[in-house]
């Protein structure tokens, strides 16, 4: 019976230790913080680089540090009609199938896409159409687009 108990004590102490992990264990809460970002029209910057044309707007962020980058969670959401009834949040990446219609009624469709580059300090998003219309509109710029970056860590 004492070997038993014997044996069952260093098999239990053994279990145990080889628990034991070697990591960047997450503290036992979570920080959440929500980042409000607006990009207006005149703030899209175009980048006409062969072959990937878009446009791209910085919203800083400081609560996005290095560590945060390794260890935390970022999501970035479009908000349409933000603080109104009609209030929406779409995930990015988000693409919207459209169709332009032209002074003869003729249909040209295309797709928009809107994605976020996450980096220490910033969020930079990034806007593109399939059809490339503002290398033929050389006045087309993107809407006013509202962002929520929520940070967690």
């Amino acid at each position: 019976m004492k070997k038993i108990l014997a044996l069952t004590f260093i098999a239990l102490a053994f279990i145990l230790s080889s628990c034991e992990q070697d990591c960047n264990c997450p503290p036992d809460y979570l920080s959440i913080k929500t980042v409000i970002g607006n990009v207006n029209a005149n703030s899209w910057a175009y980048s006409n680089i062969d072959n990937n044309n878009y446009f791209s707007a910085t919203i800083p962020v400081p609560e996005i540090t290095k560590d945060v980058l390794r260890n935390g969670v970022v999501k970035v959401y479009r908000v349409f009609n933000y603080n109104q009834s009609n209030e929406t949040h779409t995930e990015l990446p988000f693409l919207l199938q459209c169709e332009y219609i032209d002074e003869n009624g003729d249909a040209y469709p295309y797709t928009t896409e809107t994605t976020a580059e996450i980096s220490a300090g910033q969020v930079t998003i990034i806007y593109t159409e399939s059809d490339f219309k503002y290398e033929i509109d050389e006045t087309f710029i993107p809407e006013t687009m509202t962002f929520r970056i929520v940070v967690m860590y």
